[in-house]
């Protein structure tokens, strides 16, 4: 009886566990790429968790403080869009030969999948790094794979992800979707290389996937697994990259390189419209926000370069007249003089009409003109004589409104619920931004009377954030006035938002509302000191 019970709590718990795994949602993630102009428009790269295909209506471009319409959101393998790869491989000592086969045994296969256009190249890491040319021909990857070898010589890593960041970000082959594939077992062997916090801020940097596999096999060596770590970081600070374990078999081999390629495949290309946007030329922030039903909403955004992308606004063209409507030529009288008839020797007969004695349209519609004419100045003649007194009222007489009249019916202007009126001089007010985000929080408090300047020069901002490189030097104001706390973008030039939404003018806060400026999220709240 005992057991019987024992068994139904199991299977009750068993039961609940299984549901708040079912409810259990994975946050969703965002990640922008690399943007391309096309044709009156931006190509925008990102990447995204979401488990259905994101709709134009999912997603909210903004750049700089002007809203972009969507037009288009498609996978790079529907588009028909190219990649370029780049298979960092580690050649040092560190490797064994069953690690060096599962590498080519993953680069095989993922190459085996690229689609039409894509190009890659393999670089290898030792003392330095070691380049080849962008291919696409299968003879000509198989050449490449085939040409790697082991050698005795120590992992420059770190110089090595750096450099073929650069190659990928520059070179004049590669496509504008494009990502690093990187095999090691993450060691680090040269002492006067660059730094650990250098290589990760070129990641971050240069907004380019990397997707990371620790070499590792079973059972490794404990500072293996710890290198490992080090190694995911990469993928993890990068736009969109994954991290795996491999475990130096066959299927492993094929199982990293089919979710690699189908990332890659799936990344998403979101088409704006840039219809009306006028550029200062400066560098402005593009931000992409995403939200997906019962995962929530995620943004991403940094600066690039609006140099040359406005587009003006396109007039519409005036309607075609409607034949119909035209007069025809029996209304439109011609201008020239009729021709003369022609003499003829044989008497005339009195019962045949000559084009002499034919009606003429213009004579007609002038007389007719003229009679109509006379008569509105007989009427006007016999009005003004049966009331000389009165004159043409203006049209605003009757509708003019007595002076007390307007007093009596205007309404005060709207005061809010939770603000009282100001005193008389300029009180004070408690103001505390937090700042939102994973990180732990922070709080930024100022008191102050009248307008608070915030922004990135500390000259000309009362609350400055000089760290914030997308920040304006003077970017918004906070201002205590009779119809509430008021909110004002100075003309920065990236926007500043109220809950999503970019403000221009003033605009009336809320406590709890959430301002995005620069590269913050801030809730704003205020007391009366």
């Amino acid at each position: 009886m005992k057991n019987k019970r024992l068994k139904a709590v199991l299977a009750l718990l068993a039961c609940i566990c299984a549901g708040i795994t079912a409810y259990a949602v994975e946050p969703l993630e965002l990640h922008m790429e690399s943007v391309a102009a096309t044709t009156g428009g931006l190509a925008v790269y990102c990447n995204t968790n979401a488990e259905t295909m994101p709709q134009t209506d999912d997603f909210y471009v903004v750049l700089g403080n002007t809203a972009l319409t969507v037009q288009d959101v498609a996978t790079v393998v529907d588009a028909g869009v190219p990649a370029s790869y780049v298979f960092l491989v580690d050649i040092s000592g560190s490797i064994r030969q069953a690690h060096f086969q599962a590498i080519k045994d993953t680069i095989a296969y993922i190459c085996a999948g690229l689609s039409p256009g894509d190009n890659m190249s393999i670089f290898a890491i030792g003392n330095s790094t070691y380049t080849q040319p962008f291919v696409s021909a299968p003879d000509e990857i198989q050449a490449q794979i085939d040409a790697i070898e082991r050698s005795g010589e120590d992992t420059n890593l770190y110089e090595s992800i750096h450099k073929s960041l650069a190659i990928l970000s520059t070179h004049e082959q590669c496509h504008d979707k494009k990502t690093l594939i990187v095999f090691s077992d993450g060691e680090e062997d040269i002492a006067h290389g660059i730094t650990f916090d250098e290589v990760t801020r070129t990641v971050q940097e240069s907004r380019i996937p990397i997707y990371t596999v620790a070499m590792l096999g079973t059972n490794p060596p404990n500072r293996y697994v710890e290198t490992a770590k080090i190694l995911g970081s990469f993928a993890r600070a990068s736009a969109g990259g994954r991290h795996y374990i491999h475990t130096l078999t066959q299927a492993m081999s094929e199982e990293i390189a089919a979710d690699i390629t189908d990332s890659v495949q799936n990344g998403l290309i979101v088409t704006v419209d840039l219809t009306g946007f006028q550029s200062s030329g400066e560098d402005m922030v593009l931000r992409l926000e995403l939200t997906v039903d019962g995962m929530g909403k995620e943004n991403a955004g940094y600066a690039i370069s609006t140099a040359g992308l406005s587009v003006p606004v396109v007039e519409p063209s005036p309607p075609e007249p409607d034949p119909e409507s035209e007069p025809t030529q029996e209304f439109t009288p011609s201008l020239e003089p009729e021709p003369e008839p022609a003499t003829s020797s044989e008497p005339e007969n009195d019962e045949e009409e000559t084009p002499a004695e034919k009606p003429n349209n213009l004579l007609w519609i002038i007389a007719g003109s003229a009679v109509l004419l006379l008569a509105i100045i007989a009427v006007v003649i016999i009005l003004r004589r049966k009331k000389p007194e009165e004159s043409v009222p203006p049209p605003e007489r009757e509708l003019a409104m007595p002076p007390t009249a307007a007093i009596s019916t205007s309404t005060p202007p709207p005061v809010r619920p939770n603000i009282p009126r100001p005193p008389p001089g300029k009180p004070k007010i408690a103001l505390r931004l937090t700042k939102m985000g994973l990180a732990e929080e922070q709080v930024f408090r100022a008191e102050f009377a009248g307008e608070l300047v915030i922004g990135r020069n500390p000259a000309r901002s009362a609350l400055p954030f000089k760290d914030d490189e997308r920040l304006s030097s003077r970017h918004c104001s906070i201002s205590y006035e009779p119809e509430g706390i008021v909110l004002r973008d100075l003309g920065s030039t990236n926007g500043t938002f109220v809950n999503g939404v970019p403000i221009s003018g003033k605009h009336i806060l809320d406590n709890d509302d959430i301002l995005l400026i620069g590269s913050m999220e801030l809730r704003v709240n205020w007391e009366n000191v």
